[in-house]
């Protein structure tokens, strides 16, 4: 594992453990925030020039729900609703939208499918990201993949792509899940293709794939 490999499980490694400890708190919503926060920290740590905030995306009339994690454009205009980092935003100001799920249903997911549909509305220039960050998800794999087309082929004993899909409008879907910081089975990361299909990345550390798209984006 080279140098820049080892940062990005350092990272990874280092959400999940963030992730337990902030299980010490009762209350649902005070550990999604904290869980937000600290994934906002991490993200602006490696990325100093650009801005993270809350809230929600409007083309002034259309308005979305609450998002997660917003990633503003350079020059954007800030319309601040309660504090610094809880904004309303054009969609021609905002590179990406993240969902933060500390343990994602079926439901759950399927409900972002709907509000990126949405969101995709709102955007008339059809370039704002949209997608899901999952400490967990409370799906078997096999269940999981087929929501993006994939099955298992005894025969070729992997994971293809050929079903009929359930999800469409995400551009991407990363779940970080260990059962230890050895053990990588459960992840998965699934990247929207030009086609409109989802590659099934296999880059370790599973992270890694978030922070390329990301560079992806031209932030900086």
């Amino acid at each position: 594992m080279n140098y820049f490999d080892t940062y990005d499980l350092y990272y990874e490694n280092l959400l999940l453990l963030q992730y337990d400890a902030s299980e010490l708190f009762q209350h649902m919503l005070t550990k999604g925030e904290i869980r937000e926060e600290f994934i906002i920290d991490v993200l602006q740590k490696q990325y100093t020039n650009v801005r993270f905030a809350r809230g929600v995306i409007t083309d002034g009339n259309i308005q979305s729900g609450q998002n997660d994690i917003i990633i503003l454009k350079k020059g954007a205009r800030i319309r601040t609703i309660s504090n610094g980092n809880t904004i309303c935003a054009e969609p021609k100001d905002c590179h990406a939208v993240i969902e933060v799920k500390s343990n994602a249903t079926g439901t759950d997911i399927r409900r972002f499918e709907q509000k990126v549909e949405e969101l995709k509305s709102i955007d008339k220039n059809n370039s704002l990201i949209c997608g899901m960050f999952c400490y967990k998800v409370s799906l078997k794999k096999t269940n999981l993949l087929k929501m993006f087309g994939y099955r298992f082929d005894k025969d070729l004993d992997s994971y293809i792509n050929g079903m009929n899909r359930e999800i469409h409008h995400l551009d991407f879907f990363l779940n970080i899940q260990k059962e230890d910081l050895e053990c990588i089975e459960d992840q998965v990361y699934f990247l929207k293709d030009n086609l409109g299909g989802y590659q099934l990345q296999y880059d370790y550390p599973m992270i890694k794939n978030f922070f390329a798209l990301l560079d992806g984006l031209n932030c900086i």
